[in-house]
């Protein structure tokens, strides 16, 4: 069984539990079948930046930060995800304005992308861009954004 913890360090306007769900089906369906903890924290853009500045050495907002948790064993291994997810709420409403999509589909993908860095995808290239992308739209499409 997988624990996924969802905390709300600011106002959420959507279910924590409907969240957690969105993760465990990530998690389950990319081959995550151990126990260890996987957290997100939903965060406004002040903590994100914050984030953003100590660890990357970037002093702007972003609306989605993975930590893998197990360092040595980086990129993760499948089975033993163990790391934390910080999600910008605020920037979630921007950008669904921005890409014309519901706050709540917004909010699933970032929870979509930040656990499939966890798993060890990347971004970093077009490639890789083009393949988080192709997951992500999978997996937005097999979840319920009404429940």
């Amino acid at each position: 069984m997988m624990l996924i913890e969802v905390t709300a360090q600011t106002k959420a306007d959507v279910s924590l539990r409907w969240i957690r769900e969105v993760g465990e089906r990530i998690l389950q369906d990319e081959g995550c079948q151990h126990g260890n903890p996987v957290s997100i924290i939903l965060v406004d853009d002040a903590f994100i930046t914050q984030l953003n500045r100590v660890y990357f050495k970037k002093n702007t907002s972003t609306d989605v930060i993975s930590f893998l948790l197990d360092n040595d064993k980086f990129p993760a291994e499948k089975e033993t995800a163990w790391g934390e997810v910080y999600v910008s709420l605020e920037r979630a409403k921007q950008q669904a304005l921005k890409y014309q999509v519901t706050y709540k589909e917004e909010v699933a993908r970032l929870v979509i992308h930040g656990i499939l860095h966890l798993l060890g995808f990347d971004d970093q290239t077009d490639q890789d861009r083009a393949l988080m992308n192709e997951k992500e739209n999978t997996y937005l499409s097999q979840i319920d954004l009404n429940g």
